[in-house]
């Protein structure tokens, strides 16, 4: 019946006695983990021995109470109520950074521009695909070189002025024409335009 209970019903919290006429707690606890893995299980027992109790936290308790203590009961259910909304929060936020990284990542992998992503010392730490057809590079060769070597001696002094503005002023929105060196050795004319991102 309560492995069914399981199947059918959505709950917040499972209380289980240690003890039950047909099974025990330990092994509701891990027909509860296999069938709702999120939804908090407290042990309630008259005669739980620490060995026991440290078997069902290692087994996925939230608690474990004792019905000597009763005064415990409800402060315990609180806080796995509470530690339980609070992982459901995490999960979801952890699931949409994935989806946006998805997204950023299908953005920057089709995009026609080249899209870098530099340290606070110029050195590449990313570069979408698109700078193989534009600047004749894989984008794995560029990762760990600095982006001003690429740059034109005679447009350096104004690419790195931008560079030390953007640094700090983190609302300010650089944009620059200057000449990168392709892989072949010849020069690209470019817009560059940049922003500060470092946290």
């Amino acid at each position: 019946e309560f492995a069914a209970a399981l199947e059918n019903e959505v709950f917040d919290i499972i209380l289980a006695d240690y003890r039950l006429p047909t099974c025990n707690g330990i092994q509701a606890l891990q027909t509860a983990r296999q069938k709702c893995p999120d939804t908090p299980f407290l042990l309630v027992s008259g005669k739980i021995g620490e060995q026991a109790a440290i078997e069902g936290l290692k087994k996925g308790a939230t608690d474990y109470v004792l019905k000597q203590c009763p005064e415990r009961l409800v402060p315990v259910v609180r806080r796995a109520l509470r530690e339980a909304r609070e992982q459901a929060y995490r999960k979801q936020a952890e699931t949409e950074l994935i989806r946006r990284e998805k997204y950023f990542r299908a953005l920057t992998e089709n995009s026609l521009d080249v899209i870098s992503i530099l340290n606070r010392d110029g050195v590449f730490q990313y570069n979408s695909p698109s700078v193989k057809q534009v600047l004749g590079y894989v984008p794995e060769e560029l990762t760990g070189q600095n982006a001003f070597a690429l740059i034109h001696p005679d447009d350096l002094p104004k690419a790195m002025q931008a560079f030390e503005q953007a640094l700090k002023d983190p609302d300010l929105r650089v944009t620059q024409e200057l000449r990168f060196r392709r892989q072949d050795g010849s020069w690209c004319h470019l817009e560059v335009v940049g922003r500060n991102r470092l946290a």
